[in-house]
């Protein structure tokens, strides 16, 4: 939890798959990076390609990013608004670096969402 670390916790009941998933409040818009969950830094191959995806469900209006913070080296995807259904939303981006984090920026919008499911896979 990079910021608004207050904006989360753990959603038991309401979950795509397995026994928990993040459930995120939003008590007001604000800019994307206020609420933001990022990866631990994973291996990458610089200039291969890889694709994110995440299944979102309620209020949100949510963006990935690689690299947060490092000074030139960021990728944005455009912003996925979700539904109160489930919905898988994926990202494919070129790796610019050998090693790689993901950011998922969700802090646009006031609302209540949970996150599901967030993989990376190297196409």
């Amino acid at each position: 939890k990079y910021n608004g670390a207050d904006n989360f916790s753990q959603e038991t009941i309401d979950v795509l798959s397995g026994s928990r998933a993040v459930k995120v409040s939003n008590p007001a818009d604000g800019n994307e990076w206020e609420t933001q969950f990022v990866s631990d830094g994973f291996t990458t191959v610089n200039g291969d390609s890889y694709t994110a995806s995440m299944w979102i469900k309620g209020t949100a209006e949510v963006r990935y990013s690689t690299n947060p913070g490092s000074g030139g080296t960021e990728q944005y995807a455009g912003n996925y608004v979700a539904t109160a259904s489930w919905t898988k939303y994926s990202w494919s981006f070129v790796a610019n670096s050998d090693t790689t984090t993901l950011a998922l920026d969700m802090g646009k919008i006031q609302g209540d969402f949970v996150i599901d499911e967030v993989k990376v896979v190297r196409n």
